[in-house]
């Protein structure tokens, strides 16, 4: 009886071994990180050529010390959470719309010294 129970214990500690093995622990990325590097993701990817997107997707989890599989893992955590998806989605929205107000900006301020250039031209 004593060895069955032994043998029992035995199989079930290697079983928990293994499973706890298997389990691959993910590095925990704040929201914030994340939404900057989603952004990144999504804006840069689509500009370049399929053969390069991996490396400038590495280059950029290497930028935010993340490992790409980390960042998988993040995503598909919040796309089966839909209420954490939509927080996180709008952080996204913003963080995307300050992006583009900031290059609006320096946008403005490169032009200004043709405009200035041209309104003297003119008089």
């Amino acid at each position: 009886m004593f060895g069955k129970i032994a043998n029992f214990i035995v199989l079930i500690s290697i079983l928990l071994f293994t499973a706890n093995c298997q389990q691959k622990n993910h590095q925990q990325i704040d929201e914030d990180t994340f939404v900057k590097i989603y952004c990144d993701v999504v804006s840069c990817t689509d500009l370049v050529e399929a053969t390069k997107k991996q490396a400038l997707i590495d280059s950029i989890m290497q930028q935010y010390h993340v490992n790409y599989a980390d960042y998988q893992h993040k995503l598909e955590k919040l796309k089966n959470n839909s209420e954490e998806w939509h927080k996180i989605y709008d952080k996204i929205v913003r963080e995307l719309e300050n992006r583009i107000k900031e290059l609006d900006e320096k946008e403005s301020e490169n032009r200004a010294p043709e405009l200035k250039k041209m309104k003297r031209l003119s008089r």
